[in-house]
Formats: C-alpha cells, sequence, structure tokens
C-alpha cells in the first residue's frame, strides 16, 4: 500500500484557496481523487518539484484541463517525496551545472587563443582588405 500524505491542490476542480487533500506516492508517480483519472494519477516524469518557502514543498504538473499543484509543509511529507524520487535532487543539480561548463569551455577558448595567437592574428589580418591600411594613413592630419 503507497504512503498516504496530506497537502493542499490547487488547480481546475479545487477551490481558488486550494482544497486539503491526501494523495499518494507510487513507483508510477503520485495519485489523488479528481475529475479525470488522467490528472489525478501523473507520472514523476511529468511532476515538478520545487521548495517553497522555510519548510514547504509545491508539487506542479500539467493536466488535461490545465495545471495543478499540491502544497506540502509536513515534514514527514517532504521526506516521503524526497525518498520516492531521489532523481528530483539530480535533475537541478545538472541545471546548476552549466554555468561550470561555459566557464571551462571559454577558458579552453582564451588558452588556446593565447597560445596560438600568431595565428589568430595572421587570421584576422588576412580578412582585410590589402588597402585598408593606406587608406586611413592618407587621412591623417
Amino acid at each position: 500500500m503507497p504512503a498516504r500524505l496530506p497537502g493542499i491542490a490547487f488547480g481546475p476542480g479545487f477551490a481558488l484557496q486550494g482544497n486539503a487533500i491526501e494523495f499518494d506516492i507510487t513507483d508510477y508517480g503520485l495519485r489523488l481523487v479528481t475529475e479525470e483519472s488522467f490528472d489525478g494519477a501523473p507520472p514523476w516524469s511529468e511532476v515538478r518539484l520545487s521548495r517553497r518557502g522555510y519548510a514547504g514543498m509545491l508539487l506542479e504538473w500539467p493536466g488535461s484541463r490545465g495545471r495543478y499543484a499540491i502544497s506540502v509543509t509536513d515534514r514527514a511529507a517532504i521526506g516521503a517525496l524526497a525518498a520516492a524520487r531521489p532523481a528530483a535532487g539530480a535533475d537541478r543539480a545538472s541545471r546548476r551545472r552549466w554555468p561550470i561548463w561555459l566557464a571551462v569551455v571559454l577558458g579552453l577558448l582564451a588558452a588556446l587563443a593565447f597560445w596560438q595567437y600568431d595565428h589568430v592574428v595572421a587570421w584576422a589580418v588576412s580578412g582585410m582588405p590589402a588597402g585598408t591600411d593606406t587608406k586611413q594613413q592618407e587621412h591623417k592630419p
């Protein structure tokens, strides 16, 4: 039997201020009661977890009638969610790595340009028209 956790649901079919509900977490994803079974059982691949406030978590997913969300503030429920979907932390960590990779690539390009500066200058000068330097010297006062 999956773990039953408390939360406040928002989205189509729920009150504007949210409704207190219980939901299950499974290996597949979440399961809660809504008017449409697809909306009530989103797979983990569609659920986005994010931290909200000091001790809260927000689960969001797209449904056939709009976006749904569950706000979770119970510490035991947050722990159970973290254990049920350990890949969420890995997804977030991989999104934070792109600035590091960008800095590494730019650093390597700068090092290559510094190391091979004579070839870089020769390539840049080869693209200039032959008469450019003489025209600039003729117009000097």
